[in-house]
């Protein structure tokens, strides 16, 4: 199974254990096999099979002992750890306002077309309720390892100067250019939209009017980006373009788009002051995952966590 698929299982796994851990009950599990105890908590194996059970069917994964066993191991693990988090939270009273929570679904939510995230929640059979509830959960979780994790690590000057030393190529800048585009979802509709451009029509108020993507309210602005990084591949006909040109109707699957070059950025190399956030950006998160992985088994053994692979297994 590849790295990308096991992923997808263990997000819709999370999404859906989200709201089911507080279903292994405590002391519930007297006439149940117990698969793993932790925190005066148990999960029985009947509670997680019905679970487990019904994500390995949607995936049509079946007949490979040895990958279905690695699967159930990352799921419960996966299961525990974020219990886990979430104890942490509640005993440093760590928790997320309703006002935060919010800004937060608006940050989300302004990375998709209009109605495409209602559709993506439909097709994994999540409620808009059971999402929020999730995200709130996410947050807690964000707030807790910055309070334990981010509070032990930090960057040296003298770290970051090596970094920059041996990994000076990386750090240059390719060729960046800052585009508007305005997305609509009919063919025939972005065709007459760009007979109005090439007339001369406000590129900005257009896109404000017409548009179906969240940057509708920059007039269309997209910001600098370059060849090859975020964007998807079909925006790559905009390094084509001039500055100030409209490109033709280029269809994505986000609809049908109108692009306009407004400036361009060379290739250039990078100083180590502009390389600095950058480098400090990385070197902290590899400390992070680092410090994290070390935390959460000191935590695992403070907790006596406890799984019986053999019940697991069957």
């Amino acid at each position: 199974m590849s790295s990308k698929r096991s992923g997808q299982i263990l997000f819709i796994f999370l999404f859906i254990t989200s709201l089911y851990i507080e279903g292994c009950q405590r002391g519930k599990a007297d006439s149940k096999r117990v698969v793993a105890s932790f925190d005066k908590q148990t999960i029985t194996l009947e509670d997680f099979n019905s679970l487990y059970k019904d994500i390995i069917a949607s995936f049509g994964i079946k007949d490979n002992t040895e990958q279905l066993n690695s699967i159930k191991r990352d799921l419960l693990n996966q299961l525990i750890e974020r219990r886990l988090l979430l104890h942490e939270a509640q005993a440093n009273n760590i928790l997320v306002n309703d006002a935060e929570l919010n800004e937060a679904i608006e940050r989300i939510k302004a990375d998709y077309p209009k109605d495409k995230f209602e559709e993506i929640l439909k097709a994994e059979n999540l409620t808009y309720d059971k999402w929020k509830a999730r995200l709130r959960e996410d947050l807690v979780i964000k707030k807790v390892l910055t309070a334990v994790v981010d509070s032990q690590i930090a960057a040296s000057d003298a770290e970051i100067k090596k970094y920059f030393n041996t990994h000076k190529g990386e750090f240059d800048r390719k060729e960046e250019i800052r585009v508007r585009q305005i997305v609509v979802a009919k063919e025939e509709e972005a065709s007459a939209i760009r007979k109005q451009l090439l007339s001369g029509a406000d590129f900005a108020k257009l896109a404000q009017e017409k548009s179906l993507t969240p940057d509708k309210a920059k007039g269309g602005d997209l910001g600098f980006f370059s060849k090859g990084g975020s964007m998807p591949e079909e925006f790559d006909i905009a390094f084509s373009l001039r500055t100030g040109e409209i490109s033709s109707v280029v269809k994505t699957p986000y609809g049908f788009h109108i692009f306009r070059v407004e400036e361009k950025r060379s290739a250039r190399k990078t100083s180590y002051n502009e390389a600095v956030p950058e480098i400090k950006k990385l070197l902290m998160q590899e400390k992070r995952e680092m410090r994290y992985r070390e935390w959460l088994a000191e935590l695992r053994v403070k907790k006596g966590v406890k799984i019986d692979y053999d019940v697991l297994y069957e």
